[in-house]
């Protein structure tokens, strides 16, 4: 079955650092090509796949996200293969040191782990008096608390089983997140930050961790994840 079922409205996208290494490289007919050094801070998803796409233009080859979500790359037969964990990132299902022999193509066969795709989205804020507590995963990676006057957000994203799986590999709760919506349904631009003047802009946030994972049907192909987010300014 595939994991790109469903045709997004919105979608929660991780930020990506690449001033480390990790998840950066990949090579294409025996040349390695490595996304330019985005800063501490890192990039949101679609400007790393616009820097992705940037760094093997010499090679002849493109990387697109394509409606779905998934990560396509294209260019004249090659051999691709993948020195770190940039294959993984991307949803091609690779670990490091993996190739892809003569191919026109590369395309997500999983959901990308930072670009979750979403049915939809909205949000509200949550009152925090000394802390927030909530479900976190064995490894505890997506606790935290808040103290003082630091604003808090539930955002209630629904998604797919397969963007669910994705999300709670967890790349998207480790890093800065942002939740976007396709530019559709209302007036201002979703490139931009949501505002009194653009009601469909894009909010960006530091994620706390899942307060709530609900399934919206019997045979659990829909989920409503409740996210804590420590809001920030852009």
């Amino acid at each position: 079955m595939s994991a790109f079922t469903l045709t997004p409205h919105a979608y929660l996208y991780a930020y990506v650092s690449t001033s480390a290494l990790g998840h950066r490289q990949i090579s294409i007919a025996g040349t390695t090509y490595t996304v330019a050094d985005s800063g501490d801070a890192g990039q949101a998803w679609p400007d790393f796949i616009t820097a992705l796409d940037t760094a093997i233009d010499p090679s002849g080859w493109s990387a697109v996200s394509t409606g779905t979500g998934a990560v396509r790359l294209t260019g004249s037969s090659a051999t691709i293969a993948w020195p770190d964990r940039l294959g993984e990132l991307l949803g091609m299902g690779t670990q490091p040191g993996d190739t892809m022999p003569g191919v026109t193509s590369a395309e997500s066969v999983t959901v990308p782990l930072g670009a979750i795709p979403l049915y939809g989205a909205s949000w509200s804020e949550v009152e925090v008096d000394r802390s927030v507590e909530y479900e976190v995963d064995r490894l505890a990676r997506t606790h935290g608390y808040v103290y003082g006057g630091t604003r808090v957000w539930r955002w209630r994203l629904t998604t797919d089983a397969a963007g669910l799986a994705a999300m709670r590999v967890g790349w998207v709760l480790r890093s800065r997140v942002r939740v976007a919506g396709k530019g559709v349904g209302g007036t201002g631009t979703s490139t931009d930050a949501i505002a009194s003047g653009n009601p469909i802009g894009y909010l960006d946030g530091w994620p706390l961790g899942m307060a709530d994972v609900r399934w919206l049907d019997d045979v659990r192909s829909v989920a409503q994840v409740d996210l804590l987010v420590s809001g920030v300014s852009s």
